[in-house]
């Protein structure tokens, strides 16, 4: 269950039974109280008088619904509840409900019995609750605790049970029992949206409290069998209309333990579960069958019996090859799930026969090469998903046949090839098609403009469509349709300006699209959403139109428009724009005059990153770090600042430009609560008792390329970093600092930096002020984390170990500033290592491993060097004993500080000088600068690395007694080493040698 954690992860165990709390740790259970009176009364006001709607008998029903939420005793479940079901009643319902002698049962489900621990308020709810819904609310009792279930599928499930009514609609009923928050809209993890492949607002789940009181509700007729118990269930199979299995893995309820007159029988949690063939030989009268997740690879052979059955859910049965062709017998079925049944080739060719088949779902079947011909028979088919069947390459002919079709989901089928001309004759009432990365497809067929009802249309990453069939007179009713990611497509027809009622139209990424029709605008008097984005080839956006069109315009989105070298005089009419980015606009020319005529009083966004200059190098505070080399566009940007914002754009929040970001929710006119970019400081907010990190989330766009978050010691909980989503941010730098003064709310630093893991494309990191002795797991496998890093910083840091950075791949540039470890062992091959900074390090050893090797011999005299040619030997011991003359002369004076320079002649370079490398101590590679300054005591294990240039000041060495200590100059940077180092580093015919005492032993 824990599997999909990430590194770091804690797990928070949520129970109403103190028991179970103390049994999960006797010493951390933390009881949380209940919701403050005053704020139970808001909550309670806000629901039963929404909008301030006021009668002649409000003020009687506040006092008695006061008296109403005292009773709830601070629970918002129950507070909400009886709100919404009371807002629009007499006053003598609010006052039975008060007089209710539910009331006095048992109100403390910490304390209470599993039969008495419903709140009274929630039996009160459904005590009113009218009697169409009750059995819509009771059939949850079927579903495990913590369910979650979709939208259509549960609508379908209460059709096929006769819970609505023909004059009803079932959405009405979903909405009802969302407003007396008897289910709840959520918005599930990842994990949960891949496996439902449904958007977060079309499912549901429902509390555990109240999910208690649909059982208790509905115990004459539903049943639970739990295999990890025994099986066993206290209800009559003679009186069940609804039953649940749960946990039965290898052995299978037998055909006795089946209720003959259940109308719904649901499987949970039964994987390894194989059914006997007989199991619903009794349940003739079976309505809807839940068998999805099971692990067989058969179905048995009893489901021929279900005569009656409408509802069959088959998902994510992985094991199922083949569906059988029984299933096509079943007449009455209407809605048929085979989604993730990832292994099946082929569907039974008879399936025509499901005349009343309305929903059909095969998403995720990846194995489904081709579909039956013969489609003729599926008449009422309303929903079809074949999203993700990627093996399948065509479509039937007969598709073109389904002419109740309405959703017609074919995202990411990357293999279909072609839709045949006549593909969309009789699909005339389609509403929603979605052809989300079709790679393959090479043009839309000209029978799409026959879709009368389309509303919407995502034709996103076709990649392989160069043209667009005009659409004369059709898709009148088109509200949304998106192109983005059609990079073979170079221009639209002119027909498109047809489409009035469009609302939202997403062209980005279309990289080959350079011209619009003249009247694409002429009609499109809805239009609210412009995205044109990365559309590097267009040069030119056509007029809005008349007077009228245009105005209810809110986001345009040109960034990215490289060849955009102005914007139309009819843009002026934008007075509802509110979203306007014209970053990377490099030719846009004066845009400031644009924008100072034209008064775009709702305007909240304004993003001009790099508009009308040549690149973001010259712009003010880009990732060199340089001011900018341009003044007048300083000057511009002053004149953006001091004058427009004020005057013309009082409602701005955010503005992006030259590099800096300002971001105010009051309005940056107001210079009240402002935030800025690339620099962001973190501080608390006194409104909420939280931190200002959370608006980080909202002004971090893609087009900033730098980020330094100061103070981070001001977080308040590393659950604020959540909403930041720094990872999803391709971020060009990042530098995470925290100050040196303690907050008094101060968050774990280790916590925070856990929620702050980069995505992979970052080039440079710095992390600074890091006060914990630890690093999270992220930053302790940071070469597989974040493999494209070129630099790295780590600044006052205390962490007593260090990430594995010599494994590095493109690391080039590394500072280790005041850090508090005493021994670094940087293991690796520095493949592009190229400069290393040291700075105010003591007392510190520096181990340099190549593949983590351990040097043993480090060579101290000329005696260790291995050199073959006689003549070179000579000249090297000569110079050797020179440099030890000198020593010795001013070791005997140890007051001396007079220096004395010598030039000598050096040996031309041989292969085997200095050769202090073997195959078992191979070579770190040559730096071309190393940085040592203010660094006491330091100590290079096995040696100091190689450089074409050091520069070393106000730093001391650790050496051996009896080791002679030198100083000389290279390359005019001034190095202090052993004799043999000398020889190590001699590549020059002479060299400068000085020496002198160094009383302190330091590198001056």
């Amino acid at each position: 269950m824990l599997r999909g954690g990430k590194p770091g992860s804690k797990v928070i165990v949520t129970t109403r039974s103190e028991r179970i709390a103390k049994r999960m740790n006797s010493k951390l259970p933390f009881k949380l109280d209940a919701l403050p009176g005053e704020d139970c009364w808001n909550l309670f006001r806000t629901m039963a008088f929404p909008a301030g709607v006021m009668d002649p008998q409000t003020l009687e029903k506040e006092k008695v619904g006061q008296q109403i939420v005292e009773r709830c005793r601070g629970v918002p479940l129950a507070v909400k509840s009886l709100a919404y079901r009371l807002q629009n009643e007499p006053l003598r319902r609010w006052e039975e409900t008060l007089k209710s002698d539910l009331w006095e049962e048992e109100q403390n489900p910490t304390s209470a019995t599993r039969s008495t621990a419903i709140l009274p308020s929630l039996k009160l709810s459904y005590y009113y609750m009218p009697e169409y819904l009750r059995p819509c609310f009771a059939y949850f009792a079927v579903f495990p605790k913590g369910f979650v279930v979709e939208k259509i599928s549960l609508i379908q499930r209460w059709t096929a049970l006769g819970f609505v009514a023909p004059t009803h609609h079932p959405d009405d009923y979903l909405q009802e029992l969302v407003g007396m928050s008897f289910l709840q809209a959520v918005s599930v993890s990842p994990p949960i949206s891949q496996r439902y492949c449904k958007p977060p607002s079309t499912l549901f789940q429902m509390h555990d409290l109240v999910h208690q009181l649909a059982m208790s509700v509905s115990s004459d007729e539903v049943a639970v069998s739990d295999g990890s118990r025994g099986g066993r269930s206290c209800l009559k199979m003679e009186n069940c209309r609804y039953m649940l299995f749960s946990n039965f893995n290898g052995l299978a309820p037998q055909r006795n333990g089946m209720p003959s007159k259940a109308r719904a029988i649901h499987f949970k949690d039964c994987t390894a579960l194989k059914p006997s063939p007989n199991i619903f030989s009794k349940t003739e009268w079976l309505r809807v069958l839940d068998l999805s997740g099971l692990g067989t690879g058969e179905l048995p052979e009893s489901m021929k019996n279900l005569h009656h059955l409408q509802v069959l859910n088959l998902s994510e049965n992985t094991c199922l090859t083949k569906l059988p062709s029984l299933i096509c017998d079943f007449q009455k079925l209407s809605y048929l799930d085979l989604h993730s049944c990832s292994s099946i080739i082929e569907l039974p060719e008879s399936i025509h026969k499901l005349n009343e088949l309305i929903y059909l779902d095969l998403s995720k079947c990846s194995s489904l090469r081709e579909l039956p011909m013969n489609s003729r028979g599926l008449q009422k088919l309303s929903s079809l998903n074949l999203s993700g069947c990627s093996q399948l390459e065509k479509l039937p002919d007969t598709f073109g046949y389904l002419k109740n079709l309405k959703d017609l989901n074919m995202s990411f089928c990357c293999q279909l090839k072609q839709l045949q001309t006549g593909f969309f004759n009789d699909m005339k009432e389609i509403r929603f098609l979605n052809m989300q990365r079709c790679s393959n497809v090479r043009e839309l067929p000209d029978s799409i403009r026959k879709v009368e009802e389309l509303r919407y249309m995502d034709l996103s990453n076709c990649s392989s469509i160069c043209k667009l069939p005009t659409i004369t007179g059709g898709l009148q009713k088109l509200y949304s349709l998106n192109l983005s990611g059609c990079s073979q497509l170079e221009k639209i027809p002119d027909t498109f300006g047809c489409l009035k009622n469009l609302k939202d139209l997403n062209m980005s990424c279309c990289c080959r699209l350079k011209q619009l029709p003249a009247d694409f605008f002429k009609d499109m008097k809805e239009i609210r959403y412009l995205n044109f984005s990365g559309c590097a080839s267009l040069w030119e956006l056509p007029e809005l139109g008349g007077n009228n069109r245009g105005h209810l315009l809110e986001m345009l989105d040109l960034s990215g428009c490289a060849e955009l070298s102005g914007l139309p005089e009819s843009y002026s009419l934008l007075s509802e724009l509110q979203h306007l980015n014209l970053s990377g606009c490099s030719k846009l020319q004066n845009i400031t005059v644009f924008l100072a005529r034209h008064k775009l009083f709702r305007l909240e966004y304004l993003n001009l990153s790099g508009v009308g200059l040549k690149g973001d190098s010259e712009l003010v505070g880009t990732s060199s770090g340089q001011g900018s080399q341009n003044p007048k566009a300083e000057l511009w940007q002053l004149s953006l600042l001091h004058g427009l914002i004020t005057q013309s754009l009082a409602h701005l929040k955010y503005l992006s430009v030259g590099g800096y970001t300002l971001f105010s929710e009051q309005g940056i006119a107001t210079l009240e609560d402002l935030q800025t970019l690339p620099i962001f400081r973190v501080r608390r907010r006194d409104k909420d008792g939280g931190s200002n990190i959370v608006l980080l989330g909202k002004i971090l766009d893609a087009t900033q390329r730098d980020l330094h978050i100061e103070c981070l010691e001001n977080v308040v909980t590393p659950e604020e970093m959540d909403k930041v989503e720094i990872g999803n941010k391709q971020l060009h730098s990042l530098t995470l600092e925290w100050s040196s003064g303690i907050s008094q709310f101060e968050c774990k630093a280790k916590r925070v930096l856990e929620k702050l893991r980069p995505h992979r494309d970052l080039q440079v990191l710095t992390i600074k002020g890091y006060g914990e002795d630890t690093f999270p797991d992220w930053i302790m496998t940071i070469d597989d984390a974040l493999p494209n890093l070129v630099k790295i910083v780590l600044s006052d840091v205390e962490c007593k170990d260090l990430p594995p950075l010599g494994n590095m791949p493109n690391l080039q540039d590394l500072e280790i500033r005041n850090v508090h470890c005493l021994d670094f062992s940087l293991i690796g091959r520095w493949q592009n290592l190229r400069r290393l900074s040291l700075i105010a390090l003591r007392d510190t050893t520096l181990k340099l491993n190549v593949d983590g090797n351990e040097y043993k011999h480090i060579p101290r005299t000329e005696y260790d060097m291995t050199i073959d040619d006689g003549r070179t030997k000579r000249k090297c011991k000569e110079i050797y004993e020179k440099v030890k003359r000198f020593w010795k002369l001013f070791s005997k004076e140890p007051g001396h500080t007079e220096e004395t320079e010598a030039a000598m002649p050096m040996p031309e370079a041989n292969a085997e000088l200095a050769r202090f490398s073997s195959d078992k101590n191979p070579e770190l590679p040559i730096l071309e600068h190393l940085e040592i300054e203010s660094c006491l005591n330091l100590e290079f294990y096995p040696w100091m690395p190689k450089s074409a240039l050091y520069s070393i000041t106000h730093s001391t060495r650790k050496f051996e007694d009896t080791e002679p200590f030198i100083r000389f100059n290279l390359t005019r940077e001034t190095f202090y080493g052993r004799p043999e180092t000398f020889y190590e580093r001699a590549q020059r015919s002479t060299i400068n040698i000085r020496c002198s005492p160094p009383t302190s032993r330091s590198w001056i």
